[in-house]
């Protein structure tokens, strides 16, 4: 005599097969890779961020408990089977730590760890032409500068001058910036008197480049009356009245060979 099986044998098997069972998983599993890649980022800078990643796993740490308590608490409300609805949140926990382990381990290797920018720099050759009104011209023709990239890009962002010729009583450094804006520089006097700390001797302003091809590799730029800085850091401290309160002139510079 055959023996019909038992309608509820195999139930256990068959209720982990169900697609509605393992959604829970798959959900838990793709938010643990997102975790886990951002938990990647924040290891490969280092330093503070570290905390960053502190603070993600306890997020996820206290997010899988309050998890846990909802879900219990809307199963008892349901009347559901408390011993299913476990297993169900177990698989769901296992395969979310899962996805944290998985996507922090796989982030360096899936483009998803941080790359600092590469920004080269160059030494330059500098000449310049400065004038202020009562102070004999300052001249340089071959002194030396840096050049620096942009971030990730073969274009010139800056170039630092720092002997651009005597001014009075101190000598010149120059600065140059540039942005899809235009040009800012600054001129700065050191070596005299006045404490570029506490009462610094600056002009700065918006530049005119005159000449210069697309990687800015070299040019030329022209100050139209820069104006004195009056940024005293010191209380009551002023610029002496022999400083000019504006400077003119130009700027040349010609990058050399990139620091690899």
């Amino acid at each position: 005599m055959t023996v019909a099986p038992s309608p509820l044998a195999g139930r256990g098997r068959a209720t982990w097969r169900r697609p509605a069972f393992l959604v829970p998983a798959a959900v838990a599993l793709v938010l643990g890779v997102l975790i886990g890649r951002s938990v990647g980022y924040y290891s490969s800078i280092g330093g503070e961020s570290i905390m960053g990643v502190a603070f993600l796993l306890a997020l996820a740490v206290l997010g899988t408990l309050v998890t846990w308590v909802i879900w219990l608490i809307l199963v008892a409300l349901l009347r559901r089977s408390v011993r299913t609805a476990i297993k169900v949140l177990a698989l769901a926990t296992v395969a979310f730590a899962a996805g944290i382990t998985a996507g922090a381990a796989t982030a360096g290797a899936t483009g998803g760890s941080y790359h600092p920018p590469v920004v080269l720099t160059a030494p330059a050759t500098i000449k310049a032409h400065l004038m202020g009104a009562g102070l004999a011209d300052a001249i340089v023709d071959g002194a030396a500068g840096t050049c620096e990239w942009e971030p990730d890009r073969q274009v010139i962002g800056t170039v630092t001058a720092v002997d651009l010729g005597a001014l009075g009583a101190g000598r010149l450094q120059g600065f140059l910036s540039f942005s899809p804006a235009g040009v800012d520089g600054w001129v700065l006097v050191v070596g005299s008197d006045s404490d570029p700390e506490v009462l610094p001797i600056r002009w700065a302003g918006t530049l005119t480049l005159t000449e210069s091809p697309a990687d800015r590799s070299s040019g030329t730029v022209f100050l139209p009356d820069v104006p004195l800085g009056e940024d005293a850091k010191l209380p009551g401290a002023s610029i002496a009245p022999e400083w000019p309160r504006t400077m003119a002139g130009e700027i040349s510079w010609d990058c050399g060979q990139w620091d690899q």
